[in-house]
């Protein structure tokens, strides 16, 4: 929403811009009197008795229209070269203006600035629609609008695995790619040869616990960039599902999409449903398959790793308390105590 408000903003000024620029785009001279031609298209008005169109006027402009009034079209249309004549047209047959070639002239300066701010507006526009474009295509799915507050994990267990889920630290993770929330394809390896990794799985978008470590986690951008580490989110959610996550967060860090659970294999946090969980969390509204678009009825176990440049590691914790998370400050603390 807050990038929509921004893009309706951004093209709307450059409308008005577009709309204040377009009255001073040309200058009126005549060799008699140039100036109060100028001066009344500057006003809008124009001489007592006196009207004028130009000439370059096709048929879809009738002739009764006044220069000073210049339409859109005409710059789009007709301005194709530095200057046109003017047709003078008086019912005071005697008045001095009659008959007298006057040229109109295009400001350069003005011109370029008109072509910037059709620019902007046509690129305003075009964000639009993409915006749109993808709420249409996350059609069917929705984030979580109320996000509970998170249990945080005890001391005592921060940095242990549920049984059987999760890489134990000094095993050495496989190198994958997956697509981020841009829909660009994002290779681990050279994400770990910038910084060391906090790879954190959730269990989708659907999942209101996992919203809210989304969302502390975005708020604690600024203490994960000055320790050097990137938080990594990953998660069985189909890119579009990512993408409406990223956008409603404003997410500063890789948001991997990975339905065909490559990562999730790779890091040991599948979770698959029995037929009758399933038909559980379907009645709460939740299609696993809306989301990650695949039949599985998978996902992560929430799970969090620290992942050196070498791919090795570090630290791990996995938990089946879904509504159970490590806390930012302990998050912090694992990363400080690494070095």
């Amino acid at each position: 929403m807050v990038l929509l408000r921004v893009g309706f903003t951004i093209a709307t000024n450059c409308y008005q811009l577009r709309g204040a620029l377009l009255p001073h785009l040309f200058t009126l001279t005549n060799p008699r009197n140039g100036g109060l031609l100028s001066a009344a298209l500057s006003v809008g008005s124009r001489p007592p008795g006196v009207t004028w169109h130009s000439t370059l006027w096709s048929p879809d402009f009738p002739p009764d229209k006044n220069v000073e009034r210049l339409p859109d079209q005409l710059v789009t249309e007709r301005i194709t070269t530095n200057h046109a004549n003017v047709r003078i047209i008086s019912d005071d047959p005697t008045h001095p203006l009659l008959h007298n070639q006057t040229t109109i002239k295009e400001s350069s300066t003005v011109k370029r600035l008109l072509a910037l701010s059709t620019q902007c507006f046509t690129a305003s526009v075009i964000a639009l629609l993409i915006s749109f474009s993808g709420s249409a295509i996350a059609e069917g799915i929705a984030l979580p609008e109320k996000l509970p507050e998170l249990k945080v994990t005890e001391d005592e267990t921060l940095g242990t695995l549920a049984k059987d889920f999760g890489l134990e630290p000094g095993e050495t993770v496989d190198d994958f790619s997956l697509p981020n929330q841009f829909g660009k394809t994002v290779k681990t390896k050279k994400l770990r040869k910038k910084t060391p990794l906090l790879v954190i799985f959730y269990r989708g978008g659907w999942c209101p616990y996992c919203n809210r470590q989304i969302y502390e986690l975005t708020e604690a951008w600024p203490e994960f960039e000055k320790r050097g580490v990137t938080p990594v989110l990953i998660s069985a959610d189909k890119p579009e599902a990512a993408a409406l996550a990223s956008r409603t967060y404003d997410i500063p860090f890789p948001v991997l999409s990975d339905p065909k659970l490559v990562a999730h294999n790779l890091f040991k946090v599948v979770m698959t449903l029995d037929a009758e969980t399933l038909k559980k969390y379907e009645k709460f509204g939740v299609d696993l398959e809306e989301w990650s678009g695949e039949t599985h009825a998978s996902f992560a176990v929430s799970s969090a790793f620290y992942v050196d440049k070498s791919g090795m590691v570090k630290w791990a914790h996995s938990s089946l308390d879904y509504s159970k998370r490590p806390s930012i400050a302990q998050l912090l603390s694992v990363i400080d105590d690494q070095g």
